[in-house]
């Protein structure tokens, strides 16, 4: 989900030749983000390094400049790392008078300096101690101002008038001012959305009803990073579902698995069983009408994913629902089901859950089996690495992220970067710079671009054919991961289209306890193609059967195995 750089907070470039490009003419802003930018690798490599003693001067040049200086995001960045050079260097008057300097003209989160090891050799200053408080009470004030405790009232059963506006206000203006992907929505009217939607929010009943109404009005910008959680309080009567498991299988509802309900067991109710029916209405009908009207998604595949499998029977704890089954013979069948709590679903769930990192060999050892279940948790990097001697003595290897999420993909950046030959960049990134003195002026809104690279960690590499399994449950920094191994050509893309949705969103409160996100980030491959909203295409399509979902058979991993088999170099 989240687009995190893999080093503190680079966008830092080396200039090589400093004092020449000093005399050069006055650089624009764009061409200095450029130049900045293409100078990142060889900075990170001599942090890598730690040949600070070399960094320093480089960035002391790059302060100097006068159009570097201009540009605010590498103005912090350049005089930020380096404090942090001077410090590791043992320069800790300089470190510390630059650090003062920075936290009284720029608001820093405090936790990225107490976080940073570069700043240790300091930490006992009284003066760091000094800097650290001032940089806390220039965050905590911009919190105050951005996120007011005002607008985060505590949950009750109806939101007064006033909470419910202010909440749909909050939701408007911080799309209006931070949304990153308008442009994929070009007849979108979103003031006018703003004002149809006041005597919708007016009229709720509840704030279990008030919400239902703000996820509709977040799903109008048709992305996956863009959304409205309910409070806490009110999960188990958004999530609350039968106890059945259920996949979307060629189009159709399937069940995955029954949880320990005798009754649905009994009636005729298993793995492989068809759902054709909700409430009496065809179940994509139902979805139609009940769901997908608060279902935020980017692309058709993750809206229907959404919509099919663990939306579709969300609904209050204990209330019941009709079910029509139809089975492999054509018997139809119908069953009435309650509602269980998530919590209760999981005690009922006794398969071990899925876990983060996945490795076994196949087909006689000659095939690595890894999947990566999330880049959620730094732990999978760690995991990967644990397993990496193992995994490079194979001749081929499947990696999975079919089932992957996302979380940080600087996880998976340092993942593929144990893959690939060569590094390079892979996707480009653009946000929006509104300045309101520009728009006074009668100047069009500006944006930032940069490219993120993957660099290849030397002497690592895999020799071997890489077969990487994809599909609509691929999300977020997951599918930066898919994007990166595309370009730079790790290895063939197997399964079905990612969910097409991935950048960074922007978290607020609500009032009554929940929460609003808007994505803040566009991101596309280096050379400018899209995956948001279509998602990374496979270069060999395989979607999963009806018949091996039935037979218990992986028809993506199967067909994965017998490409290798078929292509790879194995012995």
């Amino acid at each position: 989900m989240d687009k995190i750089p893999s080093m503190k907070i680079w966008s830092l470039l080396l200039l090589f030749g400093a004092l020449p490009l000093l005399a050069q003419a006055p650089m624009s802003e764009p061409e200095a983000r450029s130049l900045y930018d293409t100078r990142n690798k060889e900075i990170q490599r001599l942090w890598r390094e730690k040949q600070w003693d070399k960094a320093v001067p480089i960035l002391q040049e790059i302060v100097a400049m006068p159009a570097m200086m201009r540009v605010p995001e590498i103005r912090f960045d350049a005089r930020y790392n380096l404090a942090c050079g001077y410090s590791l260097l043992g320069q800790k008057e300089k470190s510390l008078a630059l650090l003062r300097e920075i936290v009284a003209d720029t608001v820093v989160d405090p936790t990225q300096i107490e976080r940073d090891t570069d700043f240790d050799n300091i930490r006992s200053e009284p003066a760091y101690k000094e800097i650290l408080a001032a940089a806390r009470a220039r965050w905590e004030a911009q919190n105050r101002f951005w996120d007011s405790p005002t607008l985060g009232t505590p949950f009750k059963e109806n939101l007064t008038e006033d909470e419910k506006i202010a909440g749909l206000a909050r939701f408007w203006s911080e799309a209006k001012y931070n949304f990153a992907w308008f442009e994929k929505a070009p007849d979108l009217d979103y003031d006018a959305k703003m004002i149809e939607y006041l005597p919708r929010v007016r009229s709720t009943k509840s704030t279990l009803e008030y919400y239902r109404v703000m996820m509709e009005f977040a799903a109008l910008l048709k992305d996956g990073h863009t959304n409205v959680s309910p409070p806490r309080e009110l999960q188990d009567d958004f999530w609350s579902q039968p106890a059945i498991r259920i996949a979307l299988v060629e189009g159709r509802v399937l069940v995955a698995k029954v949880l320990g309900d005798e009754a649905l067991s009994a009636a005729g109710v298993c793995r492989g069983v068809e759902l054709i029916a909700v409430d009496s209405l065809p179940v994509r009908e139902y979805a139609a009408r009940f769901v997908m009207p608060a279902v935020s998604a980017s692309s058709e595949q993750d809206r229907e994913r959404r919509s099919l499998t663990y939306s579709l029977l969300g609904g209050p704890h204990d209330s019941k629902l009709r079910l029509q089954f139809r089975d492999e013979s054509g018997r139809t069948f119908e069953v009435t089901a309650a509602r269980l709590t998530p919590a209760e679903l999981d005690k009922r769930d006794t398969a071990p859950p899925k876990g983060r990192f996945e490795f076994r060999l196949l087909d006689d050892s000659r095939i690595a089996y890894v999947a990566l279940n999330t880049f959620a948790d730094r732990d999978i990097v760690t995991d990967f690495e644990k397993a990496w001697p193992e995994i490079r003595k194979a001749p081929a290897l499947i990696l999975d992220v079919r089932a992957n999420g996302g979380g940080n993909s600087g996880f998976g950046s340092q993942i593929l970067s144990y893959l690939v030959a060569k590094g390079g960049d892979t996707e480009a990134v653009r946000m929006r710079l509104y300045r309101p003195t520009y728009r006074a002026w009668g100047r069009g809104e500006d944006w930032q671009t940069q490219t993120w690279p993957v660099d290849a960690k030397a002497g690592e590499g895999y020799n071997g054919r890489i077969v990487l399994l994809t599909g609509p449950g691929t999300g977020s920094a997951a599918e930066d991961f898919a994007a990166s191994f595309d370009i730079l050509k790790a290895g063939i893309i197997l399964g079905e289209p990612t969910g097409g949705s991935t950048g960074q969103p922007l978290m607020f409160r609500l009032p009554g306890g929940g929460t609003g996100w808007v994505c803040t980030l566009q991101t596309r491959y280096a050379d400018g193609r899209e995956f948001v909203g279509v998602g990374v295409q496979p270069k060999i399509r395989v979607t999963p059967t009806v018949a091996d979902f039935r037979a218990g058979k992986d028809t993506v991993l199967e067909s994965a195995e017998a490409y290798l088999r078929g292509h790879a170099p194995i012995k």
